[in-house]
């Protein structure tokens, strides 16, 4: 059973778990790719209203620290893993066509991640969000979701998928 994430851990924008938190002027936190997004449409705190002195932002790595520290706490005891990314095929079948259903040279044929084309990455997609996608894929002959992170860490993303369970 992992540990209740501390709420110090969240961003108030995304309410999701710091992956790269940065401080504003003002002296707050947030997910980086959230406040440079708040950023371009406002030049006020999202979380006071009150203007801001400036739009530089400084990575907060007290904090990146201790997320980092917990989350390899919470990442041994949840099972989860790093693969190698070249190890990883993407499914670029049809969607809902699982591992189980590809024919043996579908299989073969599929692109691992690091090769994959542009256009064989957006058949594979399933979602975006600000600082990651998520594709479709097969590994060690099982259907997988393959989390490309444009922002933070693997250890992070892993341990907030630990607690969802």
């Amino acid at each position: 059973q992992p540990a209740q994430l501390p709420s110090s851990f969240i961003c108030p924008l995304s309410r999701e778990l710091f992956v790269d938190p940065v401080q504003t002027s003002d002296g707050q936190t947030y997910e980086r790719c959230m406040i440079q997004t708040w950023l371009q449409r406002n030049n006020r705190s999202p979380l006071t209203n009150l203007p801001l002195d400036n739009q530089t932002l400084t990575p907060n790595v007290a904090l990146r620290g201790a997320i980092e520290e917990w989350s390899g706490v919470q990442l041994q005891t949840s099972g989860f893993r790093q693969v190698p990314v070249a190890e990883v095929k993407l499914n670029t079948l049809p969607v809902f066509t699982l591992f189980a259903q590809a024919s043996d040279s579908q299989r073969e044929a599929a692109p691992s991640f690091a090769t994959a084309s542009e256009s064989q990455k957006e058949c594979a997609k399933m979602g975006r969000g600000q600082c990651k996608t998520v594709y479709r894929g097969w590994w060690d002959g099982r259907d997988v979701a393959l989390l490309h992170l444009r922002s933070g860490t693997c250890d992070t993303e892993a341990n907030i998928f630990s607690l969802l369970g």
